[in-house]
């Protein structure tokens, strides 16, 4: 929770819930739904990976939000192009913001140097 990009996504979430709120109900099913499990996939996949043991896993599961980024916009002009809400370029912009803030993380953790963990005759 203290880590800004994991805010950032949980914002967006909340917000792509109440946009999808205005779907056509044939859509709760579709693009309604793995647009909801997308954006709660972002959010999900920061805390995940910063509760792993090792950054490449950390790392791992960052660049997996990096995808989910991806397949939100997908789902957001798809949903524009069938005229499903209103302009979705706020909520795109979000998405970049985002996807910067999962980049520079990406880049502040593959700098710091890796703990060594201690052999059998240290421990």
């Amino acid at each position: 929770q203290d880590l800004r990009v994991w805010r950032a996504a949980m914002e967006l979430a909340k917000e792509l819930f109440e946009l999808t709120k205005g779907f056509p109900e044939e859509e709760r099913i579709g693009i309604t739904s793995q647009l909801r499990h997308a954006a709660v996939a972002v959010a999900r996949d920061i805390a995940d990976g910063a509760a792993r043991p090792s950054k490449r896993e950390f790392l791992a599961l960052l660049v997996d939000a990096r995808g989910t980024l991806a397949e939100i916009e997908t789902l957001l002009l798809l949903g524009r192009d069938l005229g499903y809400g209103a302009d979705v370029s706020a909520w795109l912009a979000q998405t970049d913001i985002v996807f910067g803030m999962l980049n520079a993380l990406m880049t502040e953790i593959s700098r710091e140097p890796t703990v060594a963990q201690p052999g059998p005759e240290e421990g």
